[in-house]
């Protein structure tokens, strides 16, 4: 409804959006392999934002143990 709307909203005005790039495509992949070799199963969106993240260097912030397990995993 109205409240969700303005919370998106509000949302949209403190978060930064990033691209998906070659690169950060490249990066979920390599997160996919590595989370593999680890013995994880992590969800494929997690992977796309943990990728982008890294490609664009920047923190990741969460509360989500996937993420955490992701983050731990990049170079």
């Amino acid at each position: 409804g109205a409240a969700e709307k303005r919370h998106l909203e509000a949302l949209e005005a403190d978060v930064t959006m990033l691209p998906m790039t070659d690169a950060a495509w490249a990066k979920a992949r390599e997160l996919a392999r590595r989370s593999r070799a680890k013995g994880l199963t992590t969800p494929g969106a997690d992977l796309v934002i943990a990728g982008c993240a890294w490609a664009h260097g920047v923190p990741l912030e969460h509360d989500d143990a996937h993420l955490t397990a992701l983050v731990a995993l990049c170079d």
